[in-house]
């Protein structure tokens, strides 16, 4: 069979976004500015994930130091993600060897049986330590992998990996205020994310951006939004659906402005780029372009696009490396 795509890591990768300088400090106590959640089974309905092999499942023993995982033993992937304190302990990463947030990823299986054979292989390559009377399996120093990464069994059928500051913390409530509101009103989605730039703001440098021409624009939307929400799903209806949530409807209305102003240029861009691709690729394209409208409900600026008809046999064509196609 073809190789297929990983979707989980271009959640991982969005989780990493970082800003120039450092303006300021994070407060203590840190909460989850990301929360995502990946389905793989809705993924393999669109043939997204189709027996991987090679890259794919390479990347993902890597990702997950659990063994060898088959993704069609996996019900779902969840986790969360806190911003560092500044962007400096970020790049000292090398030289600490430790990530400067707490995360978490909890993966579940179809099975207690499944679970117990991914946890059996994570024990063999771990080194097994006990904390506060639990027993968790750190990564072997010879992996080049955080120091202060963890694994465990947190059910009988999910094993989590996570920062030994949350895994071991007696308070477990990380994912709370605009997030913990946000979060429940997702759609379901093969990949969905919620992201507190609330969060985060000690990270941005709104100067640098001023003086951006590709991120200026965007000033206003980062400055005005509380909370992005986006779902991804390609055996659905809908094939992506993005929200921000602002603080009430009259700062909706203005992100909205701004956004359908970045919209008609990106439609620009893809009407010239359209022509290039092939007979395939025009209509779906086009029809995705055609949906890029914005509305406001409330204080939430919603982008909703729907799934064209002939969208993944097109991309299955276009790229027959992904292994999209069954």
């Amino acid at each position: 069979m073809r190789r297929s795509v990983l979707l989980l890591l271009s959640v991982c990768l969005l989780s990493a976004g970082t800003a120039p300088s450092i303006l300021a400090q994070a407060p203590a106590n840190p909460a989850a500015v990301l929360v995502f959640e990946v389905d793989p089974e809705r993924l393999r309905e669109s043939g997204m994930l189709q027996e991987p092999e090679g890259f794919a499942k390479n990347a993902l023993t890597k990702t997950i130091p659990a063994g060898k995982i088959e993704l069609s033993e996996l019900s779902r992937i969840h986790g969360a993600v806190s911003a560092p304190t500044d962007l400096q302990s970020l790049k000292n990463m090398a030289e600490t060897e430790t990530l400067p947030m707490e995360m978490f990823i909890q993966i579940q299986f179809k099975s207690a049986e499944l679970a117990e054979k991914a946890f059996e292989q994570a024990k063999s390559r771990g080194v097994p330590t006990t904390i506060a009377g639990q027993q968790f399996f750190a990564v072997p120093p010879n992996q080049k992998a955080p120091t202060n990464m963890l694994v465990h069994r947190y059910s009988q059928d999910t094993i989590e990996i996570g920062t030994q500051g949350f895994l071991t913390s007696p308070n477990r409530e990380f994912v709370k205020d605009k997030l913990a509101v946000a979060w429940p009103q997702m759609p379901t989605a093969a990949i969905r994310m919620a992201f507190d730039l609330d969060g985060v703001r000690h990270l941005i440098d709104y100067e640098a951006m001023s003086n951006s021409v590709v991120a200026h624009p965007a000033i206003l939307i980062v400055k005005e939004t509380s909370v992005v929400r986006l779902g991804v799903d390609f055996s659905g209806d809908t094939l992506l659906w993005l929200s921000f949530r602002s603080e009430d409807a009259e700062t909706a209305h203005r992100i909205e402005t701004v956004l359908d102003s970045q919209l008609i240029t990106l439609k620009n861009v893809g009407a010239q780029a359209i022509s290039r691709a092939g007979p395939e690729m025009q209509k779906p394209v086009q029809a995705i372009l055609d949906s890029m409208d914005s509305n406001v409900d409330e204080n939430d600026v919603n982008l909703v696009i729907p799934n064209p008809p002939g969208l993944m046999d097109a991309l299955d064509k276009a790229f027959p490396f992904l292994g999209i196609a069954n």
